[in-house]
């Protein structure tokens, strides 16, 4: 922050997508598999980057290699934030694709549970790649309104297929703030492009929808060719539908290591907007800081 007489105070920046992970989740032979995707990791990152906060977003996966698995993430990230509080929020992990109660019935109640048991300012769900007409059912509205009820927003992973249905039921739960992962994972030069992006755009109707720009590896043929121009489009479609108000940077640290490193995936955000500060921060300070809680410090079987 500055503190040069005259000056204008500099914007908080906001990462509003990265994980943090007890044990590397996706290959047990990596050199570092405690630390690749730690909290300390993280923060040493945020801290060289001048990030000031960040919203961890909980993923309870893990490889076929028991040595991988990270079912306690919710716990494990609870405590994180516990010791950090001023540098981390928690948006926790409930009934995601890998899960074994995804979309069981009692949704409703098993989200509720787990923010009683974290403390938790916000959820994260993560929808599996068919839809299953989730959206359309009483179990899923009501997933959806009971999140709304507890006034935490909603960080999630759809893809366009998703989106339709999306759309039409969060018409019907007022007040609830989404928060769609990696610029929508709408592909450019993909068949399905044009629609996908049309459908993307079409949730800016939607006054609680916002949109991480994020993942721009996720949208490019060549994941390693950072600037990823050819994924530009996309998001100046999002900027032009939604306004930077509602779109978030985030690092999608560390999933995103492989292909750049986290400063690029700020500086790409910041030179392609301009600086703006709802983008970097503001944007998520608004939709997630006013449900902000004190932490639980979780016990280890609360994932």
């Amino acid at each position: 922050m500055s503190t040069v007489p005259g000056r204008e105070e500099a914007p908080v920046i906001v990462d509003a997508h990265v994980h943090a992970w007890d044990r590397w989740p996706y290959d047990a032979a990596v050199p570092d598999p405690a630390t690749r995707g730690s909290a300390a990791a993280l923060l040493h990152e945020m801290d060289a980057a001048g990030v000031e906060r960040a919203l961890v977003v909980c993923a309870a996966i893990g490889g076929e290699d028991p040595r991988t698995a990270n079912p306690a993430n919710n716990a494990d990230v609870a405590r994180a934030v516990a010791a950090h509080p001023d540098r981390l929020t928690a948006l926790v992990d409930v009934d995601s694709r890998w899960s074994g109660t995804y979309h069981r019935p009692g949704a409703a109640d098993r989200l509720e549970r787990v923010l009683a048991e974290t403390g938790a300012s916000g959820v994260s769900h993560y929808l599996a790649d068919e839809v299953d007409g989730w959206f359309e059912e009483p179990e899923g509205r009501a997933f959806l309104a009971r999140a709304a009820a507890a006034g935490v927003p909603l960080s999630l992973h759809a893809r366009p297929a998703w989106f339709a249905a999306l759309g039409r039921a969060l018409r019907a739960v007022p007040g609830l703030v989404v928060l769609l992962h990696h610029q929508g994972h709408v592909v450019p030069g993909s068949p399905t492009y044009e629609r996908d992006l049309v459908a993307l755009t079409d949730l800016a109707a939607v006054p609680g929808v916002a949109v991480k720009v994020s993942g721009f590896h996720y949208l490019a043929d060549r994941p390693w060719a950072y600037p990823y121009p050819e994924t530009h489009a996309v998001l100046h479609a999002l900027l032009a539908a939604f306004g930077t108000h509602r779109l978030l940077w985030g690092s999608d640290f560390p999933v995103s290591r492989p292909h750049v490193t986290y400063r690029q995936s700020l500086e790409l955000v910041r030179e392609l907007t301009g600086g703006d500060a709802d983008v970097l921060g503001g944007t998520a300070l608004r939709l997630v800081e006013p449900a902000r809680r004190p932490i639980i410090p979780a016990r280890p079987d609360n994932g």
